[in-house]
């Protein structure tokens, strides 16, 4: 099941399915839920209790996925363009594998849900750099986007190696309400619920491309902090004009976030084409990956983030730029490209799939 980081109901998708598993003779001392953390940190007892409900908590083992221990994992092959399959070793071992997740735009797979609870949810540090790494990247933002996705077509060929004998995703509206539930095989169902999804996310724009973008993260857990903001960087990104403005709205309360490293691998370059440049030589890690996200946007129009949880000096290293309120932010956007730019407002933007 999905950690923390993701707006998975998990709460009402896992409690039913251990109770059917106690219904099939199966007690609650042979059913392990297994957090998909990918290269996120373990989640604390307590918020697990939160995803879980104290119950299921206290009535089965729960365990947070390591994918930086080499004892926890298990090599299982290679997909077609040679991705390693590198899981955890106490999924493989399992004699039926159940997925859980929620069917969302996702910027390098397309759409989050199904094969992605193996890779990167469950995979080793090796299986996630080559995956993740710049050749098998989408040649921009690629929300909605899996046909001709190598990134998410070597997800779902992982899968089947790994082997997953039933899934459980949902999709959601804004308001995180459940309005489709799909089950059953790992490719099939996800597929059932992407087109679900696409009639939801999927909002046809007109004309030219806008001049600004101010996007909203949507809350909870993606304003936590910048590295997690980036999620609504990218949907800006992919309408933006060249040379225009995103600005994006997010509390970042714990600040930059995502490890010293994510800060530094942008406050130490040049400029944001040699961080994608360190990318494409060096590869994937989890600081890399936001870095190399944020600097593709940059490359294409200016970023202002509306936070005070910031200080000038720490975004401008970043090269970004920082406002206390919305207001200064269009103000500043306004004074460079005119009173009469093209503007266009994203609400919840990591959920939609913009489309000219």
């Amino acid at each position: 099941m999905n950690d923390i980081t993701r707006p998975t109901p998990s709460y009402l998708l896992v409690p039913p399915i251990v109770n059917e598993l106690n219904r099939c003779g199966i007690d609650d001392g042979r059913i392990t839920i297994l957090i998909a953390t990918g290269s996120h940190r373990p989640n604390t007892d307590e918020e697990l209790r939160g995803l879980l409900s104290s119950e299921v908590f206290e009535r089965v083992r729960v365990v947070n996925h390591d994918g930086s221990e080499e004892k926890n994992l298990v090599e299982l092959g290679f997909t077609p363009r040679g991705v390693p399959v590198v899981i955890n070793r106490e999924y493989h071992e399992a004699d039926v594998k159940i997925l859980t997740g929620s069917i969302i735009p996702h910027q390098s797979a397309g759409f989050s849900g199904g094969r992605k609870s193996i890779i990167p949810g469950i995979a080793g540090r090796k299986a996630l750099m080559f995956h993740h790494s710049y050749r098998l990247r989408y040649d921009g933002p690629a929300m909605g986007v899996i046909e001709d996705n190598h990134f998410s077509e070597e997800a779902v060929e992982a899968a089947r190696i790994a082997g997953v004998d039933f899934i459980l995703n949902v999709v959601q509206n804004s308001s995180r309400k459940i309005v489709r539930a799909v089950a059953g095989d790992v490719e099939a169902a996800w597929l059932d619920g992407v087109g679900t999804a696409r009639r939801i996310c999927e909002v046809k724009a007109s004309g030219t491309k806008p001049d600004v973008v101010i996007s909203y993260t949507g809350g909870y857990p993606r304003d936590i902090n910048l590295y997690q903001t980036q999620k609504a960087v990218s949907p800006a990104e992919k309408i933006v004009r060249e040379g225009g403005i995103i600005i994006v709205v997010s509390e970042c309360r714990d600040g930059v976030g995502g490890g010293r490293n994510f800060y530094e691998w942008l406050a130490n370059a040049e400029s944001p084409g040699e961080v994608i440049e360190r990318f494409r030589t060096e590869g994937y890690s989890e600081s890399s990956n936001k870095a190399f996200l944020y600097a593709r946007a940059l490359v294409k129009a200016e970023i202002v983030v509306v936070t005070t949880n910031l200080t000038d000096e720490i975004a401008e290293s970043m090269f970004l730029k920082r406002t206390d309120t919305l207001e200064d932010a269009f103000a500043y956007a306004c004074g460079k490209l005119g009173n009469d730019c093209k503007v266009a407002i994203m609400e919840n933007a990591p959920e939609l799939v913009p489309v000219f």
